[in-house]
């Protein structure tokens, strides 16, 4: 976004700036005039007035097609997405041709309306099939498609990835290698979310080959976070995540306020289980970064692991209120629910785990069974074994439940940890007949149960 919007300067004040030298000797002194207003109006970021300034004088001197090109880079430029779509949908009126469509390009990927922006880019490749540029955007816009849809249609998604991959082959066919340290990353991209793990580090690591040192963090962080997701299929493999760190360090050593790098390695140490480690990572974002939803939620999990509910109830309730997508919410009413319950108090625990089931579609058994806790603990018992028996009914209907017996071995050690409400592991065990009546009645004797 930061390579577009200088682009977009560099084209209005250059665009503006030549329709602004008349040729009329009559007009040179008030030409040069108003050109200097431009300019001054365009240094201090005021593009608006810039802009009502380009327009008159444009359209002035007869050139409605150039200033109308002037109110679409206008709306670019601030951020007017809609406006700018409806400017440079006028402007391809007036004239379709490439120049045109591309102006319509930028606004549309902003929103990511990702058909619209690969049906202009067809248009482009018809009218100058010689530019690459149409195909890199449509490779990018396939990849953000795949991205879209993954978590709901994978089929779907490997079609796109793949259509993408393809469109990256052919302008590697067109180019000259050394010119397409980009084209590797978005391949990379492509490969490392098909789970393509080696080919995507091989893309990275030729893309790191060829980038100028400002653009080696990027790829610092892509090999990191590539090494992240190959080795968090199997954490038992240390080899992946030590790889990571290092990347992570690389990375910190050129761009040291860069706030990804800490938020990737804050995730290497929740999947190690070191979590203080992890939430000093996760404080670091969050001081370098504006709010964001993701690192609020992610700093919530390190906060209940290490038993500090009200502050992960305080970060858990800051992502909710932050997240525009809704992806965080299911996961921080579960975080609620599970500290409130931690903390005694069942009414508000009840609450979130209503919203995290309401939130999540298909709601897992496990939050059926922790509701079905808090309702019993209130005395709801009607309600405490209706959520019981959907939480079992799901259980039947779905063999790879996350709830299991490791589930429970592993909330099992917590509660020794202190790390899990104990009140909470006993009703789930119970409901999973899966701990022995002999452990239940050691829990029940143990001083942090009674508590």
């Amino acid at each position: 976004m930061i390579l577009f919007c200088q682009t977009v300067r560099v084209l209005l004040f250059s665009m503006v700036l030549t329709c602004f030298v008349s040729t009329n000797t009559v007009h040179a002194e008030p030409s040069e005039a108003i050109k200097n207003e431009f300019i001054r109006l365009f240094e201090n970021e005021n593009y608006e007035e810039a802009f009502a300034l380009a327009s008159k004088v444009l359209e002035k001197e007869g050139r409605p097609e150039a200033a109308q090109e002037a109110i679409v880079l206008s709306n670019l430029m601030g951020g007017k997405w809609n406006q700018a779509i409806a400017s440079s949908t006028r402007l391809i009126k007036m004239n379709p041709n490439a120049h045109s469509y591309w102006l319509r390009v930028y606004p549309n990927a902003a929103l990511h309306r990702f058909d619209d922006v690969i049906a202009d880019c067809e248009k482009i490749l018809v009218l100058r099939p010689e530019d690459s540029s149409a195909l890199v955007m449509q490779a990018i816009a396939n990849m953000f498609k795949a991205h879209d849809i993954q978590a709901q249609d994978s089929l779907k998604s490997k079609y796109y990835y793949e259509k993408a991959i393809a469109q990256c082959n052919e302008i590697l066919l067109r180019e000259k290698v050394e010119t397409c340290f980009y084209i590797f990353i978005i391949r990379g991209n492509c490969y490392e979310y098909s789970g393509d793990f080696e080919r995507a580090i091989k893309d990275y690591h030729t893309a790191l080959e060829l980038a100028n040192e400002s653009y080696m963090p990027i790829c610092h962080y892509m090999l990191g976070r590539c090494y992240y997701n190959q080795g968090s299929k199997a954490f038992t493999n240390n080899q992946p995540a030590a790889k990571c760190l290092a990347y992570i360090e690389q990375g910190l050593t050129h761009e040291p306020d860069n706030w990804h790098f800490y938020h990737l390695r804050g995730r290497v140490h929740y999947h190690w289980s070191n979590y203080s480690n992890a939430l000093a990572d996760y404080d670091m974002a969050l001081e370098l970064s504006d709010e964001k939803a993701d690192l609020y939620g992610c700093r919530a999990l390190m906060l209940e692991e290490l038993c500090r509910y009200k502050d992960a109830i305080d970060d858990a309730k800051a992502a909710i209120r932050l997240d525009k997508s809704g992806d965080w919410a299911p996961h921080m009413h579960r975080v609620c629910g599970a500290a409130y319950l931690s903390l005694g108090q069942q009414e508000e625990a009840l609450g979130h785990y209503s919203l995290a089931i309401e939130n999540t579609s298909p709601a897992p058994a496990e939050l059926f069974f922790a509701r079905s806790t808090c309702n019993r603990l209130l005395d709801q018992i009607e309600s405490a074994e209706s959520d019981y028996k959907k939480g079992m009914q799901i259980l039947q209907q779905d063999s790879l439940s996350p709830t299991s017996p490791q589930m429970l071995a592993k909330m099992k050690e917590r509660v020794k940890n202190k790390r899990e409400n104990p009140v909470f592991f006993f009703h789930m065990s119970w409901y999973m007949k899966l701990s022995s009546p002999k452990y239940m009645e050691e829990m029940l004797q143990t001083e942090i149960f009674s508590k």
